[in-house]
């Protein structure tokens, strides 16, 4: 068990649930989380990175309105049911700064990931509202 100090308060942190990034593994994430919740496994902290992020934060904010973590995890597979044209190419970026490729912020669009999580978290959302 590790102390760690959230927002100022000692806290005992013996389970993380560190989510990485990759595109397509974050539908994938939910199907392990679901099974490892199922098995009675439960978790202090959640992290992630990229589509790992996207995943926690949304876990976190259905845990925040449900209090249970399979409730969590079943809305945001139908979350994931739901997104279509998770993955576009980023075309204006790329015609716009056609001669200065450097400049082109990402070959991929996040236009989905916007919508998705402008329909999940509230606008008046601060982190420090997601302690478990």
């Amino acid at each position: 068990m590790k102390i760690s100090y959230i927002n100022g308060k000692k806290r005992s942190v013996s389970k993380a649930l560190v989510l990485s990034g990759g595109g397509a593994k974050g539908a994938y994430q939910l199907g392990v989380v679901k099974e490892l919740l199922e098995r009675g496994e439960s978790f202090d902290i959640i992290i992630g990175s990229s589509i790992g992020a996207f995943n926690a934060i949304l876990l976190a904010e259905f845990y925040l309105k449900r209090s249970d973590w399979l409730e969590a995890v079943n809305c945001l597979i139908d979350v994931w049911m739901e997104v279509n044209n998770f993955i576009l190419f980023n075309w204006q970026g790329f015609i716009s700064n056609f001669f200065t490729l450097l400049n082109i912020p990402s070959i991929f669009s996040n236009y989905e990931i916007k919508r998705v999580l402008n329909k999940y978290i509230p606008d008046i959302r601060k982190f420090s509202d997601y302690k478990l």
